[in-house]
């Protein structure tokens, strides 16, 4: 049971109102006079409460509400100021789609895909022409160019092909690049994951290709110098275990236990462990620096000297952030810094701080410092994870009391493993649409062997001066891996290791949380009302289940999907996806092609079934897809008359031949056609008023389910 300090924590009050202040701050119009307004009427009451005697009653509440307009105001404020710094709206206006000369320092090192390098990078200026003085001139100032417009704290991602950028630029490196900024948009395709939303979160709305002309590293270093010593230890580290764990498998793995390097695991190896609930190893997080701070934390100095036990804290403290900041200081990461610097303060105050209260001390801090924080997905399962093991690790374990140590210790691993699926699984369900049912099987062997690993590798970095035991110690961590790889994959060729295409909607995941609220009171304190409303919860999601599924077997739309290098059309009719194999509509995705951009749809749509047919109808009309012209004579010659059918012209090349008095219904451009030919066919819509739809510009097309 917790405490009294425990069961009304503090920062319960205070969190809430700040979040919503940032999600006000966030989807309302920018408006800066309702954000002052609501700390000023705050400072107020709080101004008030402290001038004049109010009664006990009266000078509680005005206090409450002085306090939580005060962080609502502030929430609102400080996500308002960060969403206007990063909007460029002026020069999206001005140069989106434009060829310019960009000068951009790199925030962070490069990583590597197929054909080139992704830069983040931040704007410091752009001239709207190539300047012939920064060709093969490294010690060109672009600030004296002609034409150069200064643009401070704009951030963009930058594509640079490999063969244009012979020696990359790292981190705090100046660069001219020659290129297309353009807005970053989402592909647009039904249940697609909001990629635009997630980088204007992050405050980028622009990316650029250099497919055409030059990228200059300029001299100099812009960056942190600290931030480069970081990122130096961590590319040795990298090329260390390259060296002396050269498997691809088991090296990818041990990058990413070790510094949240990712970029090397197989494709199908990560999907394995996402199948089987192991995920969260190769994503660093908290329990990798927990690990690590269990092992500082075994430093032999004396309580007695209050001096000496605040210096090692302290020490403790910078070695924390410094790994966190050399992992990337991803969210999950960063709350678990935070919170376990909170508990080193602590004890240097000589102070015992609630669990619950320390972790709602941290989000609150996160969340003031960065307050787009509150949209990442491992911000939200790292805090729910934590607070389902602070709440119910201990409760789950006293259930059974093994008398052998090795089953007790193996129960209580497992009791870990549950209380942490307690509160995560609404969001699992929500975000990724399925749920690892083996998931006990495999943290109970997965769990304890990568936390080995790490310790080991720990030791492989020491060593890695020292080759002889450098080899030695990367066969072992070779072979430790490759045993747990092993079990992971054999684990995820079970049919049923993985409940998969679960379409939960937010509301049906919020009252998810209602139903295991009311469980635990009920079962903690044998509640009547909390047993009641878990029923009432239990009942309403599937209530909207229900009606999901009763709405999406009426359901009837067309989908053309937006991917790489190829158009691809489907009819919906109720649960059923049919492929239009008529026209030119040949294109079949591969699996892996359809995960990507297909099932998404598929899942948000409550599809069961696919199948294939030749004509598919809309409100009795047949729809035809052409590829350009060059299937309207074989289509003319159907058995079905024109006015019955709808034709839709998929455009990746053919331009409109004008002789015909033939008009389609609808001109779909692809997202790879050409300017000049978007050009030609926008003018031709234009012209004869046939609709069009760049999925450039607008994303998928998509006649939504009615």
């Amino acid at each position: 049971m917790l405490d009294h300090a425990e069961k009304k924590p503090p920062f319960l009050k205070l969190l809430p109102a700040l979040c919503a202040g940032i999600m006000w701050g966030w989807y309302a119009p920018p408006q800066w006079n309702i954000a002052v307004m609501l700390l000023l009427v705050g400072f107020s009451l709080l101004l008030l409460l402290r001038i004049r005697k109010l009664k006990i009653v009266a000078g509680r509440l005005i206090g409450s509400a002085g306090v939580y307009l005060l962080l609502a105001g502030c929430g609102s404020y400080i996500t308002a100021a960060q969403k206007a710094v990063h909007l460029p709206g002026i020069f999206l206006a001005k140069v989106s789609g434009q060829e310019i000369t960009a000068v951009v320092d790199v925030l962070e090192p490069p990583s590597e895909t197929e054909k080139s390098f992704k830069y983040v990078c931040r704007l410091r200026g752009y001239v709207s022409h190539q300047p012939t003085s920064f060709e093969n001139n490294e010690s060109a100032n672009p600030a004296q160019a002609n034409g150069y417009i200064p643009t401070p704290g704009l951030k963009l991602i930058a594509y640079i092909r490999k063969q244009e950028a012979t020696a990359p630029a790292g981190y705090g490196n100046r660069m001219l690049v020659v290129c297309r900024p353009q807005q970053i948009r989402s592909s647009g395709n039904p249940g697609a994951f909001d990629y635009a939303g997630w980088c204007a979160k992050k405050g980028f709305y622009l990316q650029a290709w250099a497919d055409t002309g030059v990228s200059v590293i300029l001299p100099g270093f812009y960056g942190n110098r600290c931030l480069k010593v970081l990122y130096e230890i961590r590319e040795r580290v990298l090329q260390g275990i390259d060296r002396y764990i050269p498997d691809p498998a088991t090296g990818g793995i041990a990058k990413a236990l070790l510094v949240g390097y990712r970029h090397g695991i197989d494709d199908e190896l990560n999907d394995a462990y996402i199948r089987t609930g192991v995920v969260h190893i190769v994503a660093i997080s908290g329990m990798h620096l927990s690990m690590i701070f269990g092992l500082m934390a075994m430093i032999p100095v004396g309580r007695n000297s209050r001096i000496t036990w605040c210096i090692r804290n302290i020490s403790i403290g910078i070695l924390i952030w410094l790994f966190t900041l050399l992992t990337g200081g991803a969210a999950s990461i960063v709350r678990a810094a935070v919170m376990l610097s909170l508990l080193l303060l602590a004890e240097c105050l000589r102070k015992r701080p609630g669990s619950i209260n320390t972790l709602l001390a941290t989000a609150f801090l996160m969340l003031t410092v960065d307050p787009m924080t509150l949209w990442d997905i491992g911000f939200q399962l790292s805090f729910t994870a934590v607070a389902g093991l602070i709440l119910f690790a201990q409760k789950i374990a006293d259930l059974v009391q093994p008398k052998h140590p090795l089953l007790r210790l193996g129960w209580q691993m497992q009791a870990v493993n549950i209380a942490a699926q307690v509160l995560t699984t609404p969001l699992v369900l929500f975000y990724f649409h399925q749920f690892p049912v083996l998931f006990l099987l495999t943290n109970m062997v997965a769990v304890p062997v990568s936390g080995l690993v790490l310790y080991v590798e720990i030791i492989f970095c020491i060593f890695l001066w020292c080759e002889p035991v450098a080899m030695m110690i990367g066969k072992s961590i070779h072979h430790l891996l490759a045993y747990m790889n092993a079990y992971i994959e054999a684990i995820a060729t079970i049919p049923f290791c993985t409940a998969e295409n679960l379409q939960v909607s937010m509301i049906q995941m919020i009252w998810m949380y209602v139903l295991i609220a009311g469980a635990v009171v009920w079962l903690s304190n044998k509640n009547k009302l909390a047993f009641k409303g878990a029923l009432v919860s239990l009942l309403m999601v599937f209530i909207l289940r229900s009606r999901d599924i009763f709405y999406a077997e009426k359901q009837a739309g067309i989908f053309v999907y937006q991917m790489p290098g190829h158009f691809y059309a489907e009819g919906i009719k109720g649960r059923l996806a049919l492929h239009i194999n008529n026209g030119e509509n040949k294109f079949a995705p591969d699996e892996k092609t359809y995960k990507r951009y297909v099932l998404p749809a598929h899942i948000a749509g409550r599809i069961a079934t696919k199948a294939v047919m030749d004509i598919f109808r809309i409100d009795g009309k047949a729809v035809v897809f052409m590829m350009g012209w060059a299937s309207f004579k074989t289509i003319q010659q159907t058995n079905l008359p024109d006015r019955g059918k709808i034709f839709i012209v998929l455009v990746e090349d053919a331009l409109p031949e004008q002789d015909l008095e033939f008009l389609p219904s609808l001109v779909v451009l692809s997202n790879n056609a050409s300017h000049y030919n978007s050009t030609i066919w926008k003018r031709y819509c234009r012209k004869n008023q046939v609709a069009l739809h760049d999925m450039k510009k607008e994303g998928a097309f998509v006649i939504p389910p009615n």
